[in-house]
Formats: structure tokens, sequence, C-alpha cells
């Protein structure tokens, strides 16, 4: 059976990114209950009941949670710049075409389009006076 190779760079750039995002929330996770333990096991050391693993779990918090924000930044910067450079190759590429849409525009509809029946004008109907205050 023929291999078929690497996959694109895309692929793996977004496998990659997927990795990272996936391992921000295990890495905050882990520094909150690895210090906890080191508390506890200075308190158990001591003697110092709540004290270390209070103290130890609130610098796991804090010095995970800065960890956490500044790799999402990171990340963030990193997806921004791969975007604009997929946007600038497709114009360099073909000058007419969009730029690629991350997500879908949603519109609402306007509030008296309900009101209408179709080819009905405004004004035409039982909602007539609905149509005229939307006018003001």
């Amino acid at each position: 059976m023929p291999n078929p190779g690497p996959s694109p760079p895309a692929k793996r750039g977004d496998s990659s990114a997927l990795w990272k995002v996936s391992g921000l929330g295990m890495e905050l996770a882990g520094s909150i209950l690895g210090m906890a333990l080191v508390g506890w096991l200075i308190d158990q050391w001591i003697g110092t009941q709540p004290k270390g693993t209070i103290i130890c779990l609130s610098i796991g918090i804090l010095g995970g949670g800065y960890n956490f924000v500044r790799s999402a930044q990171r990340l963030n910067r990193q997806t921004a710049a791969d975007y604009r450079r997929q946007r600038h190759e497709t114009r360099q590429a073909d000058p007419d075409a969009a730029a690629p849409k991350p997500f879908p525009k949603i519109t609402p509809p306007r509030a008296d389009w309900f009101a209408r029946q179709p080819g009905q004008e405004a004004g035409d109907g039982p909602d007539a006076d609905a149509d005229e205050r939307l006018r003001r």
C-alpha cells in the first residue's frame, strides 16, 4: 500500500494549534495541583497545617493564571499572523478573490418583514398601523 506522504502544512498547523490550546488548560490545572501538593507536603513536614497549603495554592493559582494568559495571548498573535498571511497569499494569487471569512455574518431580518405577505406592500394589510409607526 503506498504511503500518502505528509499532510499539507495547513493541516499540520491546525493540529498543532489545537494541541497548544488543549495544553493550556492542563498546564493551568497542573500548576494549581502541583503547588497545592507542595504546600501540603510542607504542612506535613513542618506541622503548619493550613498555612503552607493556602500559600502554595495561591502561588499556583496566580502563577498558573499568569502563564495561561501569557500563552493564550501569544497563541492569539500567532493565529492572527497566520490568518493575515493566508489572506495576503490569497489576494496575491487572485486579486479579485474575497478574503477568507472565519465566521459567517448573520444579519437579523427587519421587524416589518414578518407582517407582510409576498407581493404585499407596506401599509396594505392588517399591520398598516405598525408599518406607519416604523416609518416615523
